[in-house]
């Protein structure tokens, strides 16, 4: 059984990754190959290769990604690249991605830590072998925001921005 926190983070935490998963190879593509690029992909990997070991220890408990979980997720992540990248060089979105990351590590230390407390010592190791994987990963983004500084002309560059005809391009893209 477990406890109303950990029931409650199940949901965060089905969505901080599949944000993970999503968001990374968006930046990427926008920045096209390079340091700061291969970091955000090498996240996404890990979301990508963890999500069944998730499905099944959620399942295992009787959780699921919950429908309206997803939908307000959805809602958010299609607010930022929908708007909020009009107003945002690659380099603030890149740093908001990044906000993103350090999000859902504080949350995996607060869900082992709620898993250990009710003595689910199986969920408290995943969270522990997430979080030195996904700690490594998260400090190579982190560490790749000094590239922008080296290249300020891509670091200006529109996260976003209309063509002539109307559409919403990808910077790198034009």
């Amino acid at each position: 059984m477990t406890t109303r926190l950990v029931s409650k983070l199940f949901g965060e935490v089905f969505q901080t990754e599949r944000s993970a998963r999503r968001h990374p190879p968006i930046e990427a593509k926008r920045l096209g190959p390079c340091p700061p690029a291969s970091a955000l992909l090498a996240v996404s990997a890990h979301a990508a290769r963890v999500e069944p070991q998730l499905n099944a220890l959620a399942s295992a408990r009787g959780h699921r990604a919950s429908s309206i979980g997803t939908a307000v997720g959805s809602l958010f992540s299609r607010g930022r690249t929908g708007f909020a990248d009009f107003f945002f060089t690659t380099e603030r979105s890149y740093r908001a991605t990044l906000l993103g990351m350090r999000h859902g590590f504080d949350l995996i230390v607060v869900f082992g830590a709620a898993a250990r407390a009710e003595g689910d010592s199986e969920l408290a190791a995943w969270c522990d072998e997430w979080l030195a994987e996904r700690g490594a990963l998260i400090a190579d983004v982190a560490a790749s925001v000094t590239w922008f500084g080296r290249h300020p002309e891509r670091a200006l560059k529109s996260a976003k921005r209309k063509t002539r005809d109307g559409a919403t391009r990808h910077a790198d893209a034009l």
